[in-house]
C-alpha cells in the first residue's frame, strides 16, 4: 500500500478531515500574536546610540523586513495550505474554515474594539484579519 493510496482511503480521509482545521487555527494564532509578542519584548530594550549601534540597526532592519514579508507569506498561505492542501475537499473545507474564523475573529475584534488595548493593536488585528479572509476566498476560487 502506498503513501498516497494510504491519504485517498477512509482513515486517511478522516485524519486529513481532523488536522486540517487545529493546523489551520494553531498556525494562524501563532502568527498573528508573534508580531505582537516581538514588539514587546522589543519595547524593553534600551540601546545605547554610538556608530556600533546605527550599524545593528540597520542589519535588524533588513532582517525584519524579510521576517514581515515571510510573516505576510505565512500569514496569506494558511488557508491554502490547510484547506486545500490536506483537507480532502476544499471547497467545503474553506467554508468550514472561513465561517469559523469569521465567527471568531469577530467575536475577538468586537472585544478589542472595547476593551482599552491601543488604537495600533485594533488595526493590526483588523489587517490581519482581512487577510486572512482575503486569503480564504482565493483558496475557495482556486479550484474554480
Amino acid at each position: 500500500m502506498s503513501n498516497k493510496a494510504f491519504w485517498q482511503g477512509g482513515f486517511g480521509k478522516l485524519l486529513r478531515w481532523l488536522t486540517f482545521l487545529p493546523l489551520a487555527f494553531l498556525s494562524i494564532g501563532i502568527l498573528q500574536h508573534l508580531p505582537v509578542k516581538a514588539v514587546i519584548w522589543a519595547s524593553g530594550y534600551k540601546p545605547e546610540f554610538s556608530f556600533l549601534t546605527l550599524i545593528i540597526g540597520l542589519i535588524a532592519l533588513s532582517i525584519l523586513g524579510t521576517l514581515g514579508w515571510l510573516w505576510f507569506l505565512g500569514l496569506s498561505m494558511t488557508p491554502y495550505l490547510t484547506c486545500g492542501v490536506i483537507a480532502p475537499n476544499n471547497k467545503i473545507a474553506t467554508v468550514i474554515f472561513g465561517t469559523l474564523f469569521c465567527l471568531f475573529q469577530g467575536l475577538f475584534l468586537f472585544g478589542v474594539f472595547y476593551s482599552d488595548a491601543h488604537w495600533i493593536y485594533k488595526v493590526y488585528m483588523l489587517v490581519v484579519s482581512i487577510i486572512v479572509i482575503g486569503s480564504t476566498v482565493v483558496a475557495y476560487q482556486e479550484d474554480s
